[in-house]
């Protein structure tokens, strides 16, 4: 794991296209679609829960994710954890999470790991990100039944999750959240040398490789979660497709390459 982060951490296109590393850094407990993806048993959850080592390569793994969706993992000055856009790379990242379904498969996946493994804090700080990019800053409103269903499911206590789900119930916890969230990299935050370059390639085929992954989203060895999801996933994103290259003029040459 800790040679996969130093070989391929910044490396977007790589961590786009190769889709047989995602069910190593994030081991489930569910029986997915890849008969190859290792099946997290309880007792190896106790034993990683325990070991710090181990710990800190997740939330290494975790950091790795998030810079390749256009974010980052900081610790606040007053304490606490939150998860906050990267401007270097933000715009390129966030266009390619947005129309790419496999990817909020993965995400549904690196929170249930989390939560197996006992690391609250780094899950709340990424469900509260995500809560904000889908319902309040709208850049993955496409992904709001993920999100709904399946990423704010991993708040196991029922009323938990409804008021998580129900806010911000008021204007002024609408402003103090947009405020908080505005949060962005801190200069001290480390950065992938080539991070910025590699976003804006890969994005710039962000369609084509989305088409082609919507042909074969069953069979993506990543997906070990519900069917129900996969399904749900798909034609999300499939109508994102469909409108993004009815728009853009060069989408629909890019497709059939």
């Amino acid at each position: 794991i800790s040679q996969f982060h130093t070989q391929h951490r910044g490396n977007f296109r790589f961590l786009e296209s190769c889709h047989s590393f995602i069910q190593w850094l994030f081991p489930n407990r569910e029986k997915g679609l890849n008969y190859q993806a290792p099946v997290l048993t309880m007792d190896e959850i106790a034993i990683m829960s325990a070991d710090d080592a181990i710990l800190d390569r997740v939330r290494k793994s975790l950091q790795l994710m998030l810079e390749f969706y256009g974010m980052s993992l900081i610790t606040l000055p007053a304490g606490g954890l939150a998860v906050c856009r990267n401007p270097a790379t933000w715009d390129a990242c966030i266009r390619n999470l947005a129309c790419s379904s496999h990817n909020w498969l993965r995400i549904s996946r690196i929170l249930k790991f989390l939560t197996d493994i006992g690391l609250e804090d780094e899950k709340m700080a990424y469900l509260r990100r995500l809560r904000y990019e889908v319902t309040i800053s709208n850049t993955l409103s496409h992904a709001g039944n993920s999100y709904s269903r399946f990423w704010a499911g991993t708040i196991a206590d029922e009323t938990a999750r409804k008021e998580f789900l129900a806010f911000p119930t008021n204007d002024t916890e609408l402003e103090a959240e947009k405020t908080f969230m505005n949060v962005t990299v801190q200069a001290s935050a480390p950065q992938p040398a080539d991070a910025e370059g590699d976003a804006e390639s890969f994005s710039s085929s962000s369609s084509s490789i989305d088409l082609r992954e919507q042909s074969n989203a069953r069979s993506e060895i990543e997906e070990t979660i519900t069917m129900n999801e996969v399904e749900s996933a798909d034609l999300t994103a499939q109508s994102v497709v469909m409108k993004a290259t009815s728009e853009d003029p060069h989408g629909q040459d890019e497709t059939k390459q």
